[in-house]
């Protein structure tokens, strides 16, 4: 992923971006079965993506050799803008630890005034026993092309087990060495990201040498 890729988000200042970021090594064990579960006629149609890995293997080398910048080039490049205002940077893990409060910013930044007595229902609606039992209005298709839902029929295609720590102990040692060497590259010369991005937490104010990056108007080509 390279920043002429990104949307241009301090041209757009009235348009709000909710970025959501994972630790690594999960995203490795959710998208292993969920580029599997799409239908074949819809990779078809995108020239074989996205793809069906025979093994782990080639689910991690597709991370971190063919697509370097899937995970890691999103990260590091919407990073810098965590602090912009109408940029809104959530965890998967903050999410998983305390829904209330995540569902609580994203009201406040799309200014949305949410009675009280609705919370729980909200609450209900987006937690994982209710999505997968209502799994079928979650699966997407292609607008107005006809094509229909681009998920396979199977249960627990589109919703699966919502974990945390998924991803632990999955790579060997060497895949440890390679995906450690890429954290390093894209997430290093980022103040606060490496660290961050496996836990969550409080976002990082920026730091003294991100002053320059600041004063760049937007992120495109």
């Amino acid at each position: 992923l390279k920043k002429q890729h990104i949307i241009p988000v301090r041209k757009h200042t009235g348009v709000k971006y909710i970025v959501c970021m994972r630790e690594g090594k999960d995203v490795l064990a959710s998208f292993y079965p969920f580029f599997a579960a799409h239908r074949q006629e819809f990779k078809d149609m995108w020239g074989g993506f996205p793809p069906t890995f025979p093994n782990w293997d080639a689910n991690f080398n597709f991370f971190t050799k063919e697509q370097k910048g899937f995970y890691h080039g999103y990260a590091a490049a919407w990073w810098p803008y965590r602090n912009d205002p109408n940029v809104l940077v959530l965890h998967y893990n903050d999410l998983k630890r305390d829904l209330k409060t995540q569902l609580v910013r994203i009201a406040n930044f799309i200014e949305v005034q949410v009675p009280e007595a609705a919370w729980p229902k909200i609450e209900e609606k987006v937690g994982l026993p209710w999505m997968k039992a209502h799994e079928h209005i979650f699966k997407y298709d292609v607008p107005f092309t006809g094509f229909g839902n681009v998920m396979k029929d199977d249960e627990g295609s589109m919703i699966r087990s919502g974990g945390v720590g998924d991803g632990k102990d999955k790579l060997s040692p060497e895949q440890e060495k390679i995906w450690e060497q890429l954290n390093e590259e894209f997430f290093g010369p980022q103040p606060g990201l490496k660290d961050w991005i496996l836990t969550g937490g409080p976002i990082p104010p920026v730091a003294p040498s991100e002053a320059g990056s600041m004063k760049q108007p937007l992120l495109q080509k």
